[in-house]
């Protein structure tokens, strides 16, 4: 496991993941079940994923989903995705959690807000791979049941599931809207549209052709910059 070198060492195991979570805006709000605040970064979560696959933003869209992500998007967050993607706990399941929980501190090292940059994408790449079965949903309780305990079988323990995560692109304007969301949890759209200022150049993405579920991205430039920074 991710901590599996601290065995026999609770307390700073402990330590450890108080300061992975200590003073950052973003837990405050979704331990504090702070909904007025969260629906804001919920917001940003629902533009990238249109910005990455408009198909399945429609497919969402179509069962009722629009503006309605915090009905399992918190679930996620709180538990690092341990609830819907653990597949009940098995050794697989759990070598899934640990790969997420790795993306989690790598990020955190790489920088500040890396962490939830990729929290983000984990989420956007999870609904896209859930997009058909999603479409084959006949409404939108069964929808929920899906987002809320993704059905576990070899695509979420191979690699599909992270070939999804992968191609995540989060655009410079999303990142800087997570990032003034972090310093001002209350800001909502229209105050940070008033506040951020985007350089002059082409917006763009860069989503695959091509995806193990069928469902490609947009590749139809709506981003600016890379997912990578």
């Amino acid at each position: 496991t991710v901590l599996e070198g601290f065995s026999g060492r609770e307390y700073e195991s402990f330590e450890l993941l108080v300061n992975l979570f200590w003073q950052n805006p973003f837990w405050k709000v979704c331990f504090g079940v702070e909904m007025d605040k969260f629906t804001s970064f919920a917001d940003v979560f629902e533009e990238i994923l249109k910005d990455n696959s408009r198909k399945t933003w429609s497919i969402l869209c179509e069962k009722g989903f629009s503006n309605q992500s915090e009905l399992y998007l918190m679930d996620w967050w709180l538990t690092m995705f341990a609830r819907a993607l653990g597949c009940g706990g098995s050794p697989n399941g759990l070598s899934v959690i640990n790969r997420i929980w790795r993306g989690f501190i790598q990020g955190k090292a790489k920088g500040r807000f890396r962490d939830i940059f990729w929290l983000y994408k984990v989420a956007v790449g999870v609904v896209w791979f859930c997009a058909p079965d999603l479409n084959k949903a006949e409404d939108f309780e069964n929808c929920l049941k899906i987002l809320r305990k993704i059905p576990c079988d070899e695509s979420v323990l191979g690699d599909d599931l992270f070939w999804f995560v992968d191609k995540v692109v989060i655009s410079r304007l999303h990142k800087a809207r997570i990032r003034a969301l972090l310093d001002n949890p209350s800001l909502g759209k229209s105050s940070f549209d008033e506040r951020v200022k985007i350089n002059n150049g082409k917006m763009y993405t860069t989503s695959p052709t091509t995806s193990p579920n069928g469902m490609s991205g947009n590749g139809n430039g709506n981003g600016n910059g890379n997912g990578n920074g």
